[in-house]
């Protein structure tokens, strides 16, 4: 599919149809359901390692996510500590 083809060009104006018809919370799905379709048309069997793919790059961002919160409460714990507090643990 070329970007100048009928195809692609239905594709997109059904895609932004879908996106203003949609609520502003569940726009992302439809961009997303947009993209997979324009994969598909194009790559077919390849639509999984892409499905996989961001899977696996969306797994890891809440993992990384997790571990900033972890390191955030960790600090806001050290930081509630008061100076007698430290005087008490030797700091």
């Amino acid at each position: 599919m070329t970007f100048v083809s009928l195809s692609f060009i239905l594709l997109i104006s059904f895609c932004a149809l879908l996106y203003f018809l949609f609520p502003l919370k569940y726009r992302w799905a439809v961009l997303l359901a947009g993209s997979m379709a324009f994969y598909w048309i194009n790559c077919g069997s390849l639509l999984f390692v892409l499905i996989g793919s961001s899977l696996f790059t969306y797994s890891i961002g809440l993992w990384i996510s997790s571990i900033y919160d972890k390191e955030i409460i960790e600090i806001e714990k050290n930081n509630a500590i008061t100076g007698s507090e430290k005087r008490q643990l030797g700091d």
